[in-house]
């Protein structure tokens, strides 16, 4: 008897796990939310409470994570948007982090230090129902609908006022990290041929080459010319340096609008507006230097552009041996050790205002000591780190290597 009410409890157990598994179908745009889910917060007066309690005429779901910099860096934004706002918008960062993880960050992170939002911590409900793989990621919710899921850059005042005054937003640049956009007859059609279109909205920034049958295919998904070039040449030229710099750009075109951004708008309404999308098959058996030569000559003819790499006489950073004897630098606790390669490369990477930075004379793999009391902000700092490890920096004019784009 005990065995067959342990068999009817174990039948009962599964049949219930699987009924629930099967309510958890992901929601899309234009469903309804369920504000009965019960969640679990922290920077809130009540530890857990029903959604529902959180009710507005626009909710925004705003999943993010601690490693996130650009979902920290939001916060201050968001508590202000919230505050101008007040009870007709619920701004709720959600994350899978437990309460002793996102507190202990929250405290040492300035960031986060003036938060006033509730967080929605340990969630694996609300990510089941709204499923993603990157954040930030953006679930707004108007009138109990999901109305659109976005990017973290569209959380604006002039987009909360837009949906606030029920205007329209099924032009919104959609965030749909599961989108698999595939062109049937592409794969099907087994004569070679190029195709351009516009940008896919909901389709993810990809950059294939891939092989399909006998043929090799380039595909290309919602990309900018800029960046697009710069993967074309690099595929040519692996020794190719850091190009995102305004110093390796030559735009010798009329219509500048595709090339300079418009700061006053979120970056996914802009790159919407200003990227496309490529498709083109070519014989299984050419080259990789001349299929990208072709690749880049076909989308330069569609652009009405002729894209070259080559140098032009710029303003750089040029770090040298010095002269001057060193003096020793007295020992610091955290002094961080690496080769001036990585650290320069480190410094191009995240520091936008810096110039190309150019090794003359020092070897690449040249051990440097990077002491915590100099913060690298400027020209004046950064050479203050390199005297102390006997090289010098200095400003110059040099020939470096550019994208040059011409109007044909």
């Amino acid at each position: 008897m005990k065995r067959y009410l342990y068999i009817l409890w174990l039948s009962a157990t599964v049949f219930s796990t699987q009924i629930i598994r099967a309510q958890i179908a992901p929601l899309v745009i234009g469903d309804s939310l369920d504000l009965a889910i019960r969640v679990e917060l922290t920077n809130s007066p009540k530890a857990k409470l029903r959604l529902e309690k959180f009710a507005a005429e626009l909710m925004v779901l705003d999943f993010y994570n601690t490693y996130c910099g650009s979902c920290i860096a939001a916060f201050p934004k968001n508590n202000i948007l919230q505050r101008k706002f007040g009870n007709r918008i619920r701004i709720l960062p959600i994350t899978y982090e437990d309460k002793k993880k996102v507190d202990g960050f929250n405290q040492k992170n300035d960031y986060m230090r003036g938060n006033e939002l509730p967080i929605i911590i340990k969630d694996k409900t609300l990510s089941a129902l709204l499923p993603h793989r990157g954040v930030p990621h953006l679930v707004w919710i108007w009138q109990g609908r999901i109305a659109a899921i976005t990017s973290g850059d569209m959380l604006t005042e002039a987009n909360v006022d837009h949906i606030l005054s029920g205007q329209s937003v099924v032009d919104w640049p959609r965030k749909n990290d599961f989108f698999d956009y595939e062109m049937e007859e592409s794969q099907q059609d087994t004569m070679l041929y190029s195709k351009f279109y516009s940008y896919q909205n909901g389709a993810k920034l990809n950059y294939l080459i891939d092989t399909i049958g006998n043929r090799i295919r380039a595909k290309f998904t919602n990309v900018h010319p800029l960046p697009l070039f710069t993967f074309l040449y690099g595929k040519k030229h692996p020794e190719m340096p850091f190009m995102k710099k305004k110093e390796r750009v030559v735009l010798n075109v009329k219509d500048l609008t595709d090339f300079e951004r418009d700061t006053t708008m979120p970056y996914s309404l802009w790159l919407q507006e200003h990227s496309f999308c490529y498709e083109s098959t070519w014989p299984l058996g050419i080259e990789q230097l001349a299929l990208m030569s072709n690749i880049v000559t076909d989308i330069g003819n569609r652009l009405g552009l002729e894209v070259l790499y080559t140098t032009h006489r710029a303003r750089v950073w040029v770090i040298k041996p010095m002269q001057e004897r060193v003096v020793p630098h007295k020992e610091e606790p955290n002094a961080v050790v690496q080769s001036v390669l990585i650290w320069k490369g480190l410094l191009e990477l995240f520091q936008e205002s810096f110039p190309p930075i150019i090794l003359d004379g020092v070897d690449p793999e040249k051990k440097i000591t990077v002491y915590p009391s100099v913060t690298v902000k400027d020209f004046v700092s950064m050479r203050q780190i390199l005297n102390m490890n006997g090289l010098e920096l200095v400003e110059e004019e040099r020939e470096i290597e550019a994208l040059v784009f011409n109007d044909k």
